[in-house]
């Protein structure tokens, strides 16, 4: 069972196993009845001429050999629907149904504490399952946006600002006003905010979006950060004139540049890649070429990166942008 806050990246995380396990069925037990899991009653008639009752298999059952029985939002269900599946979550079987050998059962759930439709977990499934803390990572997060191809100003924005990553009040004693913030910034969120300025909103509706997004406060500092992002040195112009193109003074288009760099940075350009971080702080350039090989393993496989490497080897192992 993994534990977390809302819009940490649980279920995300999750999805994320499905390519090496085979198939996955997610199930909401929120949106379930117990006679959902534990199948309808019907009545048949066996050899003798009597009557018995036997369950039909539940809509949800596996019928491919392998792969993930996902439930999400678990401890959001009724009692009566945790409760049924008991037998599942110990005995990886419902009555006479029996889970496949190669299947796995995770889940997921927020906390009492988050205010998020969330009953007690009753003691005995309690005991049937392994408990782990999910917690946020910048590190994870960054390289997971980067594969996803989020945008680099919102990747940036977050590393210059580690804190606005995951901003969770659930008892909203940081909130002026309770009643109308409704948004808070999340790993789930940013991506939102990434996804929202993919699709290049009239400037008019850009800032609703993103306060609608992450919140008025952590909102307003992003949209400051975009303005500065959006003036600073075309990302084309320092790939193609690395030596000459100009360098930002101000500290977060610094940060903006350097994650824009890392994105577009491959085998044919990790040169002149180098040649313009190399002109910035040693942290940030550390950073970007990091998050480059990350994203594409092969550029660390290029000459002007094992050059870079053995030239900044000390720095490689105490930058922790």
């Amino acid at each position: 069972m993994l534990w977390g806050s809302p819009g940490i990246g649980k279920t995300e995380t999750i999805k994320a196993l499905q390519p090496d396990y085979g198939d996955m069925i997610i199930v909401h037990g929120l949106t379930h009845d117990a006679v959902d899991v534990h199948g309808f009653p019907k009545v048949i008639e066996i050899e003798s001429g009597d009557f018995i009752t036997k369950f039909s298999r539940p809509g949800f059952w596996p019928m491919k050999e392998r792969g993930i029985l996902f439930l999400d939002e678990f401890c959001s269900a009724p009692g009566l629907v945790m409760s049924a599946f008991s037998q599942l979550l110990l005995n990886k079987r419902i009555g006479e149904h029996i889970l496949p050998k190669d299947w796995h059962i995770i889940m997921a759930s927020n906390r009492m504490t988050d205010r998020a439709i969330v009953h007690q977990l009753p003691s005995n499934i309690a005991n049937r399952i392994i408990h782990l803390d999910y917690e946020v990572s910048l590190d994870d997060w960054t390289e997971v946006s980067m594969a996803a191809g989020k945008r680099a100003e919102v990747i940036a924005f977050v590393r210059f600002a580690p804190d606005a990553l995951h901003e969770f009040d659930p008892q909203g004693k940081k909130a002026k006003d309770k009643s109308t913030e409704h948004a808070f910034p999340s790993p789930r969120s940013w991506w939102f905010v990434s996804d929202l300025l993919e699709q290049n909103p009239d400037s008019r509706v850009e800032t609703d979006l993103v306060f609608g997004a992450v919140g008025k406060p952590r909102g307003s500092e992003f949209l400051a950060f975009l303005k500065m992002y959006r003036n600073a040195p075309s990302l084309d112009a320092i790939l193609m004139n690395p030596e000459k193109a100009a360098v930002p003074k101000d500290l977060s288009v610094l940060y903006a540049v350097a994650v824009g760099l890392s994105r577009r940075a491959d085998v044919t350009n990790i040169r002149n890649v180098i040649k313009y971080i190399d002109r910035i702080s040693t942290d940030l350039g550390v950073m970007a070429v990091k998050l480059a090989t990350e994203r594409d393993p092969a550029i660390a496989k290029t000459k002007d990166f094992m050059a870079w490497a053995v030239s900044h080897r000390d720095d490689l192992f105490v930058s922790h942008l």
